[in-house]
């Protein structure tokens, strides 16, 4: 199953050529993650109390095209399980028009 998330690009999140600053790709990444928990009604409180805490190990993101302020992008989450307590999860960024703009796992 994948979660999706819409996010409006917003002006103060641009590079110096207009188009969305790398970083917050990521920060779109962990946003859609966070909000996927949320949707299955997992929060961080449940997380603390279960006593696990989930860590990045490996975060990169692959770029097709750029993103502009006022562009919506939809953020996707898709779990890949893999063995013992480890796992990826693919994320794909896609402007309102559904071509990808990047993809990250």
């Amino acid at each position: 199953m994948t979660f999706s998330v819409r996010i409006a690009v917003r002006g103060y999140e641009l590079d110096t050529q207009g188009h969305l600053n790398n970083v917050v790709y990521h920060q779109y990444g962990d946003h859609a993650r966070w909000e996927c928990l949320r949707a299955a009604g997992i929060s961080i409180d449940d997380l603390r109390e279960a006593g696990v805490g989930p860590v990045t190990l490996e975060s990169t993101i692959r770029f097709h095209r750029e993103l502009r302020a006022g562009d919506e992008v939809e953020v996707t989450c898709a779990f890949e399980w893999g063995e013992g307590r480890t796992f990826r999860i693919r994320q794909e960024f896609r402007g309102a028009d559904g071509e990808l703009t990047g993809v990250a796992g």
